[in-house]
């Protein structure tokens, strides 16, 4: 891994989502060119070019990567130009490119952006690129989004990609607002809460994101049980298809073992359980489970869930 301390700004996103744009909204409208210089290294020339003039105003330099070692391409720039921070705009359709980015540059935040009225045909048709950039995304953003309502289809799916990340949506005026929320199809102020297969993506994320709405909550669920050293506790939990076939999750929660009850790895079973928030090893509340009851089942019907 290079010892590079450059600080770099990822910019992901398909052909014609606006990168070009942000980043160059990003330099007008800071002060940093006051402190040092700024490279852009362009992996991706779409129909908006950089105003390489004006942004010579701003102690700002463009190259453009056309072919060859993506490497010696960024040690030759950084030689060149000399730069105090860097913006790489990506392409994702070099599959190369962000491992080598990660090893070679110091990257502090990543942004993709999403053109809304494309979203439905990526996510239907490449949802693989779609996930290699979520998963390393801090911030999305879904842009020329004039209704919240474009991305609710969606939400499961990105959220269960990246979790951490953050999204916003931005209309044609430059509006932002939060992309969406988990909603729970089930009611939250019931003292038990059934979870069916259809319920468990966005119990589950909404669980991540807010474990107090559990504390003490009946939890009934079929779930499978991923056995762990200590036979005291397992991992209750589902399968969860967050890209394609060859990207499947078990997403589950740690669950006490009754003593009388015998689990096998990955044994499907009805659950009934106490939910209870505790803090993990990095000081966060995670929701955890107290079994009440387990039965052996069947396996249900949709073993994996597509979000």
């Amino acid at each position: 891994m290079s010892d590079c301390l450059i600080r770099t700004y990822v910019v992901n996103g398909f052909l014609d989502s606006g990168k070009t744009t942000y980043i160059e909204d990003c330099i007008y409208n800071d002060f940093f060119y006051k402190k040092g210089k700024t490279l852009i290294l362009s992996f991706e020339q779409g129909d908006i070019e950089y105003d390489i003039t004006k942004l010579k105003d701003y102690r700002c330099d463009v190259v453009y990567y056309d072919h060859g070692d993506i490497r010696s391409f960024i040690t030759k720039q950084i030689e060149t130009h000399l730069p105090d921070r860097i913006y790489v705009e990506m392409n994702a359709m070099l599959d190369e490119l962000y491992p080598v980015i990660k090893e070679e540059l110091k990257i502090v935040f990543t942004t993709t952006l999403i053109d809304t009225d494309t979203l439905s045909l990526y996510a239907t048709n490449m949802r693989q690129l779609l996930q290699n950039m979520i998963v390393e995304s801090d911030l999305v953003t879904f842009n020329r989004c004039n209704d919240n309502k474009k991305l609710e289809p969606f939400a499961k799916l990105f959220k269960i990609m990246n979790n951490k990340a953050t999204y916003f949506r931005e209309d044609p005026s430059g509006y932002h607002e939060k992309a969406f929320g988990i909603i729970t199809p089930y009611d939250l102020d019931q003292d038990e809460i059934v979870i069916t297969d259809q319920d468990y993506a966005p119990f589950y994320l909404d669980a991540l994101d807010h474990p107090e709405h559990y504390e003490g909550k009946i939890l009934d669920l079929t779930v499978q049980s991923e056995i762990n050293k200590d036979s005291s506790v397992f991992k209750a939990g589902r399968s969860v298809m967050t890209c394609c076939l060859a990207d499947i999750q078990f997403l589950g929660f740690e669950c006490d073992n009754p003593s009388s009850v015998e689990l096998a790895q990955r044994m499907w079973i009805k659950l009934k359980a106490k939910g209870k928030v505790k803090e993990d090893i990095y000081h966060q509340k995670r929701l955890v489970l107290s079994a009440l009851e387990i039965e052996k089942t069947a396996p249900a019907e949709n073993e994996i869930i597509i979000p």
